[in-house]
């Protein structure tokens, strides 16, 4: 969920790297574009983004056996998927 929240944040920031190199670290640190391209920088890399889509599906294909070994990890999966589903 924050992965999506954080592009949907921070996707269009008004501060461009150009400009924020030219920011000392008092004025980095007071500045609202600053953070927001920081926080770009740090979760919308190619890096995370990859792991993301990896972690997705290998938790669906791996979660059947890891419940074997840790029961509470398929009740909180169940009590999960009956709280989110409604009927339409």
């Amino acid at each position: 969920v924050l992965h999506p929240c954080t592009y949907l944040w921070v996707e269009k920031t008004k501060l461009k790297p150009a400009q924020a190199a030219k920011l000392t670290w008092s004025q980095a640190l007071v500045t609202r574009g600053w953070w927001e391209l920081m926080l770009s920088n740090l979760i919308l890399n190619e890096t995370v983004t990859g792991l993301m889509k990896w972690l997705g599906p290998a938790w669906f294909v791996l979660m059947p056996f890891l419940t074997l070994f840790m029961p509470y990890i398929g009740v909180n999966q169940a009590f999960m998927m009956i709280g989110s589903t409604t009927n339409r």
